[in-house]
Order: C-alpha cells, then structure tokens, then sequence
C-alpha cells in the first residue's frame, strides 16, 4: 500500500476527490483547478491485492476435470475479488477519515462497484458518488482531461454552492461596487445553469435515430446563449470588472488579456455552431461529429475559462483593502 507522505491536514473545499478501482488495484485521488481553469490530478494513496502473498504455503487445491483446479473454476476468483473488494472499503474508510474528506467520485466497473456499496459502512455509503466506468488504467493527466471526471467535477461545484462561487463570495464582499458583483454573481450562476441544459439537450438529441424536433430545440437553446453570453462579456469587459482588475497586479495582466481574448473566441465558435445548426434543422439533416465535438469543446472552454476568472477574482480582490465606512 503507497500513500502521500504529506501531513494529511484537513481537506481543502476546493480539493475534491477521486477514486479509481478495479479487481487488482485502487487509487485515491485529489482533484483542484489551477488558476488558469485547468483541472489538476493528483494521487494521494493507492492499495494493491496482496492475494499471491497470502497464497504462500497454501496447500494446492485438488484436480479436477481436464486439469482444471476445483478453485479455477471461479470460486479463488470470486473469494479473491470478495476479499480485495472489502480490503479497498476499509482502506477507504480510513483514508477519508484521516483526510477528513467529506465526498468522494468513485470510478469503477459496474460489478466492482456493486460488491463495493455492498461492503461499504453505511455512514460512508451515502459519501460516494458512485460511477459505472472503469478508470483504474488512466495516468493522472488522462482522468484531468476524461469527460466523466470533468462532469463529476463540475458537478461537485454547481451542488456545493460556497466552494463553487468562492470567487464571486470574495468578490461581493470586498469590491467597490457591489452592484456589478452581484450581476457578476448571478451571470455566472445562469451561464453554468445553460452550459448544463445545452450538454443534457445535446446527448437526449444523440440518443434518437433519425431527423429529431430537439435539432430545432437546441438551435433555439443556442440563439439564447448567444445572446445570455455576449451579455455577461459585456458586463466583463469596457467599465467591467476584468477592466476594474487591471493594473491591481501587473502579473496577473496577461492573464486578464488571455481571458479578454477568449470572449471574441467563444462568441466565434458560438456563431459558427449556431449556424450549423440551424442549417441542419432546415435540412432535418442529422448533426455532424465534428459539430457535437465542437459544442462539447466549447461548453468545456467556457466552464474552464469561468473557473479561472473566480480563481482571478478571489485572488486579487483579497488584494484590494476593503471599502471603509
């Protein structure tokens, strides 16, 4: 068993956390965002089946039938599945405890997660956000950028409403207008709101076969993002609050400008999108791959590129000393 040889302190909100199991190996490990947006994983411990060592010495199990061992005719692998299955509840148990972690996103095949939530204590079984897919093969870097750790992620954020608008928090309490704060605050709760109406529209359109009405719904559903998010670039931009940021910290400029710059890019993407769409609701011709990878790209970029402006925000808002009465 390999564990992080950091002081395990208490587990920070915007950690959150990750497990990845199968039938040989499970891992646990921590998610946050950089500044910029991006999604960082780290490994912080890992347990491994230790079956082979506590098979030293055993007796050989009986031949049967065309050589076959009485055991290989799956009950070793069942009691060795069973036995590494309870092993990974306990170890996580403890693991959560000492980390003081409150939820956990378990990624595992479905016939490994079932025997697990059956093993589980049951303080701990409502603890874990449970998902049938295997990920105990992917590096870190992989899960960072896998949809199904993405989406868990986010969601993580839009349920746990004060780690997920800690930015916006900052923000209310210490800037200088707080009438512009709260409109920033609420655009940002209505933009992820639409980002996850757009991704449920889009896969209930991918579910159907043939010329779908929901090509017509989505178009519609575009048009008034489009128009919801050159609004909130608005409020951002000339007299807005990216604009009001500027000059408190020279070294976060760039990043000011990066962030300025993607908004043209967006509403380009957005505009071209919009209009393959609607092309294809004209013709009732079916989507194209490159459009849902273009959408699902786009809606990725704009929740990315939000986590980055809280991340801004909460850091150079805390800067500026606040307002005396």
């Amino acid at each position: 068993m390999n564990k992080d040889p950091r002081p395990r302190s208490k587990a920070m909100a915007s950690e959150h956390w990750l497990l990845t199991a199968g039938r040989r190996s499970a891992r646990l490990l921590s998610a946050s965002l950089t500044p910029y947006g991006r999604l960082h994983v780290e490994p912080r411990a890992e347990i491994r089946e230790d079956w082979h060592e506590l098979q030293h010495g055993r007796p050989s199990p009986r031949i049967g039938k065309d050589n076959h061992t009485y055991a290989s005719l799956g009950h070793e692998d069942d009691e060795r599945t069973h036995r590494f299955v309870s092993s990974v509840a306990s170890w996580l148990n403890s693991e959560l405890g000492a980390r003081q972690v409150e939820t956990v996103h378990a990624f595992t095949g479905p016939g490994f997660l079932g025997e697990l939530r059956g093993v589980l204590p049951v303080p701990l079984q409502a603890r874990v956000h449970e998902y049938p897919v295997n990920l105990e093969h992917l590096a870190p870097g992989d899960l960072a950028v896998h949809e199904a750790v993405i989406q868990a992620v986010s969601t993580d954020m839009q349920v746990d409403k004060e780690a997920r608008l800690k930015g916006e928090e900052v923000l209310l309490a210490r800037t200088q207008d707080r009438s512009t704060a709260n409109q920033l605050a609420l655009e940002h709760a209505a933009i992820r709101r639409a980002v996850r109406d757009l991704r449920n529209e889009l896969e209930l359109l991918l579910s159907e076969k043939g010329p779908s009405h929901r090509v017509g719904r989505l178009s519609g559903m575009l048009r008034m993002f489009r128009h919801h998010l050159s609004r909130h670039f608005e409020l951002e931009e000339k007299g807005g609050y990216l604009e009001k940021l500027e000059g408190i910290s020279q070294d976060r400029e760039q990043l000011i400008d990066l962030l300025l710059a993607e908004h043209q890019s967006f509403e380009r993407s957005l505009l071209g999108l919009l209009d393959a769409a609607e092309r294809a609701e004209e013709t009732q011709a079916r989507l194209s791959d490159s459009f849902v990878q273009g959408l699902r790209d786009l809606l990725d970029g704009i929740l990315r590129h939000e986590h980055a402006e809280n991340a801004l925000v909460g850091e150079l808002v805390a800067q500026r000393p606040p307002k005396s009465h």
